[in-house]
């Protein structure tokens, strides 16, 4: 299984969250850098494991981009039941 840790303690914009992803979860170099591509990504028929911590932080940074990604990730939980998601409010 391919597993990402998104800490919103060393995220501070949607360019960064997409480097990280594409870099742990190993995504091709064509990756878009964007939401369809995440998509994308997200819901071939893989295991895949998300860890998200520090979700106030990163709300924060994302801004108005928040609310797209996490209804992207619920989506993609739907539509790959191979995808795993854990969601971890802690703040430091």
């Amino acid at each position: 299984m391919k597993t990402a840790l998104i800490d919103g303690r060393m995220i501070f914009s949607s360019v960064m969250l997409h480097e990280s992803l594409k870099k742990q979860l190993s995504f091709p170099d064509w990756y878009g850098m964007n939401l369809d591509a995440l998509h994308d990504m997200l819901t071939q028929p893989e295991k895949i494991g998300l860890v998200i911590t520090n979700t106030g932080l990163l709300k924060e940074s994302l801004g108005a981009r928040w609310e797209s990604f996490i209804a992207l990730i619920e989506d993609c939980q739907e539509e790959n039941p191979r995808l795993k998601v854990l969601m971890e409010p802690f703040e430091s």
